[in-house]
């Protein structure tokens, strides 16, 4: 993994050719994934990746790190319905959250996210997705 980083790339493509050689029938990489980009042994979420649908920072989340991590890789769960990672260091642009089809529920206040709200919903909508509320 680490070796994607090193090419001489900027980071958001590396990010993204690293997502996309993750991209395999194996189930539970993206929570593998997650645990070694939050460095922890442990994450209280299902096996396979399908399976989780929701992400919490003071549930499934227990003790969050203080690593800080990319919002895009919350991407690897094609099924969340609903993230609150508020009081938590993720960052990046809510914008890698519109593919989310499932998603209805954001909350990121007091994060590093950044991105406009309206046209993030504006793209959704666009889309056919369901309306997502969002709080920053």
């Amino acid at each position: 993994m680490d070796i994607i980083y090193q090419l001489p790339f900027p980071k958001e493509l590396c990010t993204k050719i690293f997502l996309f050689a993750c991209k395999t029938p194996h189930t539970g990489l993206g929570v593998e994934v997650l645990k070694n980009k939050l460095n922890m042994d442990v994450l209280h979420l299902p096996e396979k990746d399908e399976d989780v649908v929701c992400i919490e920072g003071d549930g499934i989340l227990d003790h969050t790190s203080r690593d800080a991590i990319d919002i895009y890789f919350y991407t690897l769960f094609k099924n969340l319905t609903m993230i609150d990672l508020s009081s938590t260091d993720v960052s990046g642009d809510i914008v890698h959250l519109k593919s989310l089809r499932s998603l209805t529920w954001i909350r990121l206040d007091q994060t590093g996210v950044t991105g406009d709200k309206k046209a993030f919903k504006a793209s959704r909508k666009s889309n056919g997705l369901e309306e997502c509320h969002v709080y920053m």
